[in-house]
């Protein structure tokens, strides 16, 4: 049986290059070497692309014929001999030219917000996760309320202000925060993710700083209501079978009270208790997994996403849905996967797998036109 080829795409321009560098070799190193013959794709902060443990820079990324490689390559790699250099070219020409389906492991601008799924797209190319508009909608938290309310999901009440404002009137929007939002309240940018840019504020003279510090990465800041309760994730996965998405046992997220869920302690080994399944009710469970259902079908999202939710008098509020969730050594998506028997192996192949269905069955619609 022919192995399939995998690009692992990884790395990328964003604030969470460093989180995407290592799902992708995390997802290199648990891929089935009996299916799948894995190699890096890194995106480097200025957007080049390099290709294979040896990093070979191609000016394009779909450069993919050996003569294109070895024209890229040279002048470049000076310092190696031609017989070396020949090799490299040969590796890196055999990998791309033969690949069959690029595994996203990017996050965060670039990654999830649907440029790289439409880049892909207009090439026609099989890759793994959500398409370009559910990939937008979902890194977009001021549109992905408004789409959760329309589907009957609850919410953190929130207000939404541009940097042009903030900067003529910032005692105003602070005093509205006051009356409408209340103290405390969550100041986040909406499009990134893993908490970057994100701030509680739990007195009135930490706003202005808290906007100040959101305006950094990006022109738009979302206020939210501070909702205590019991944290929560809940990845879903599609079905091969076409049936119903399913979700995965819920996760609680348990950390220090003195501090919130922010990059740090996302992505330090130990930091934050993550139990799965969470204790909490079974029927209120089951409310959370009907929740992060709607969230996956709402968005439009394919393959598999995660959605983070607070629990407040047993009803869920719906955080943000991520379509790209990470799959480092600390990652819940593979946790909620194992504590129903789905390895991380097989977790990665249902995923690919999904991906490759989906093309397969865009192009018979595409035959048709």
């Amino acid at each position: 049986m022919k192995k399939i080829n995998v690009a692992v795409i990884m790395g990328g321009p964003s604030v969470e290059r460093e989180v995407s560098l290592r799902s992708g070799e995390q997802v290199i190193k648990n891929l089935d070497t009996k299916k799948y013959n894995a190699f890096p794709v890194e995106i480097t902060k200025d957007f080049k692309w390099l290709i294979g443990e040896e990093k070979i820079p191609l000016s394009s990324p779909w450069q993919f014929s050996a003569k294109a490689i070895a024209d890229q390559t040279a002048g470049v790699n000076t310092h190696i001999t031609e017989d070396v250099k020949t090799r490299l070219n040969e590796k890196a020409s055999k990998m791309i030219a033969t690949a069959d389906v690029a595994y996203l492991a990017l996050h965060g601008n670039l990654g999830e917000d649907g440029s790289i799924q439409g880049l892909f797209e207009t090439l026609n190319f099989p890759y793994t996760g959500s398409g370009v508009m559910a990939s937008a909608l979902a890194m977009d938290k001021v549109r992905a309320k408004q789409i959760y309310k329309q589907w009957g999901l609850q919410t953190p009440a929130s207000l939404v202000y541009n940097n042009t404002d903030f900067e003529k009137h910032s005692s105003t929007i602070i005093e509205e925060i006051r009356n409408w939002i209340g103290i405390p309240c969550v100041v986040k940018p909406p499009l990134l993710g893993s908490s970057v840019g994100v701030t509680i504020c739990r007195e009135i003279r930490e706003l202005k700083e808290a906007l100040e510090k959101c305006f950094q990465y990006g022109q738009v800041a979302l206020i939210e209501e501070c909702i205590q309760g019991v944290e929560i994730t809940c990845g879903v996965l599609d079905q091969l079978d076409s049936s119903e998405p399913v979700a995965l046992p819920v996760t609680e997220i348990s950390y220090p009270k003195d501090t919130f869920f922010d990059y740090k302690v996302k992505y330090t080994k130990g930091a934050v208790q993550e139990i799965t399944p969470a204790r909490i009710e079974q029927h209120i469970a089951e409310v959370v997994q009907k929740a992060a259902v709607t969230a996956h079908k709402a968005l439009g999202c394919h393959g598999m996403s995660r959605t983070d939710m607070i629990i407040r008098d047993e009803v869920p509020y719906v955080l943000e849905t991520n379509t790209l969730p990470g799959m480092t050594q600390t990652s819940l998506l593979p946790q909620e996967a194992a504590s129903v028997g789905i390895t991380y192996p097989q977790l990665l192949d249902k995923i690919i797998s999904l991906a490759l269905k989906k093309y397969e069955q865009k192009n018979k619609y595409l035959e048709k036109i």
